[in-house]
């Protein structure tokens, strides 16, 4: 029987970094799946091969075999190695191609935009919101509580752990919430969350059935929506004042209600006792949930932080906190605490997403917290905060005025600032950027664009004071040229 001839392959040298066995596989099994080594061709010897692109044999031979080993090609007496003969059917396999044809697959359709990615560039720059000051966070006390709880963990604390999140975590977080907002639950209503972006999708999907209505603050926080719109619901903004939300006009046909009480983003206004009272009784006769965002609430700065609104209704609100604005962005580590009803059901859809969240950052926050270092990082960082909060407004005074009119923040990380009537706050972003400063446009936080105010969502937290400064002037020249024009 005559044999096939052997073909002599030209192949291009290997890329960048790539070993020669890598390399070869992969021409190979491209040539193949290409249909350029049709079935039963025959290879050329490992010796010939190794010999034509000076390379050792061995290499070869080990190639050969990978690719026997998966059906790329068959050993034969006498014939040496040959393209598999099954790879004559129609297949379809493609080898990998850096540019490829449009797929024929159908492609999910989302609402959801991604976050902005910052800019690289100093991490302390004015005026970055929604971010602590991270060279305050005392990192050595972290790294000491790092390696103690490596040594006591046990081989049983790395197999896995519950879904709601690691025990201590929990009896912790229960413990601190209830003494600081005033929050009454058992650890067994605990989760903890890669932050509140993960625990508002687990309750929109959760939560979601045909036809389902979420209500939102009208401006409010832009992450949310898009997490709504995916699991089905439908979104109506409800209108924001200097009170907080206007609780008069929510429907009584809505499910949901998403809300910022304590701090509302982005104006920074407070939800008053009695518009709080009222918003219960809207859930309480209409069946509907209360989503409570306590994204920052814990830096109140004139008395102490607001007392939450679960502590004033257990079983139709869902409070959720996040350690990453706290500490630091990296930690990705929240909590959810939800009604008892909601336990059970919210356990089992948990263990479907991700199972339990990671262990061994939970152990050292779980430390942090048992230890007091928590407390003590909460009461370091008011008293800077509230220094640069104080000194924010003295440089607004100083450069700004009415060009741009700071609002007192009473809370939280950032505060708002507004701009004259025909100033576009999206454009003056764009310009500060140029001479490196951050700022978040408050436009961008409404639904409808034509009811927009603009303004500017100014971080003070994360900056030093000198970069407040150089950032305070900065503004003040780019206000300078957008006004003139």
């Amino acid at each position: 029987m005559r044999r096939a001839p052997h073909q002599d392959i030209a192949l291009p040298p290997p890329r960048l970094g790539e070993t020669w066995q890598r390399w070869l596989y992969r021409e190979l099994r491209d040539r193949i799946l290409a249909g350029q080594l049709p079935p039963g061709s025959r290879l050329p010897s490992t010796r010939n091969l190794a010999r034509q692109h000076t390379i050792a044999r061995g290499t070869v031979v080990a190639v050969y075999e990978q690719l026997a080993l998966e059906g790329y090609v068959e050993s034969k007496v006498g014939s040496g190695s040959v393209v598999a003969s099954a790879l004559a059917k129609p297949t379809h396999l493609q080898p990998p191609r850096i540019e490829s044809e449009p797929s024929r697959r159908a492609l999910p359709k989302t609402k959801a935009q991604p976050f902005p990615v910052r800019p690289e560039g100093h991490e302390q720059r004015a005026f970055r919101a929604n971010q602590p000051a991270l060279d305050a966070f005392p990192l050595d006390q972290w790294a000491r509580l790092h390696g103690r709880v490596l040594r006591r963990l046990t081989a049983r604390d790395l197999a896995g752990g519950d879904a709601r999140g690691w025990e201590p975590l929990r009896v912790a977080v229960a413990g601190y919430l209830a003494q600081a907002r005033g929050i009454q639950a058992s650890p067994e209503q605990v989760f903890i969350t890669s932050g509140t972006q993960q625990a508002f999708d687990l309750v929109a999907r959760l939560l979601a059935k045909p036809g389902a209505l979420a209500v939102m603050e009208e401006p409010g926080y832009v992450g949310a929506t898009p997490v709504l719109q995916q699991a089905g619901w439908g979104v109506q903004p409800v209108p924001v004042d200097g009170q907080g939300l206007r609780v008069d006009a929510l429907p009584r046909a809505a499910n949901l209600c998403y809300v910022t009480p304590a701090h509302h983003f982005p104006t920074g206004a407070l939800l008053g006792l009695e518009r709080r009272l009222r918003l219960l009784e809207w859930a309480r006769t209409t069946g509907a949930w209360i989503f409570e965002d306590d994204y920052d609430g814990e830096y109140r700065f004139d008395g102490r932080p607001v007392a939450s609104l679960q502590s004033l209704d257990r079983d139709g609100v869902l409070y959720a906190f996040t350690f990453t604005k706290l500490l630091f962005p990296a930690i990705r580590l929240g909590c959810m605490v939800v009604p008892p009803a909601l336990v059970e059901p919210l356990l089992q859809f948990r263990a479907l997403v991700d199972r339990f969240p990671p262990v061994i950052e939970q152990a050292v926050l779980a430390e942090f917290i048992a230890q007091g270092q928590f407390a003590q990082h909460m009461r370091r960082m008011r008293e800077l905060y509230a220094g640069r909060r104080a000194l924010l407004a003295e440089l607004a005074q100083a450069h700004w005025g009415e060009r741009l009119r700071l609002e007192t923040a009473h809370a939280g990380l950032q505060a708002a600032a507004w701009l004259p009537a025909g100033v576009d706050d999206c454009e003056l972003v764009r310009a500060l950027q140029e001479v490196d400063v951050e700022a978040l446009p408050i436009s961008t936080a409404y639904a409808d664009p034509f009811q927009a105010r603009h303004g500017l969502l100014l971080g003070f937290a994360a900056a030093s004071e000198a970069e407040l400064r150089r950032g305070a002037e900065a503004v003040a020249r780019v206000l300078d040229k957008s006004l003139t024009k």
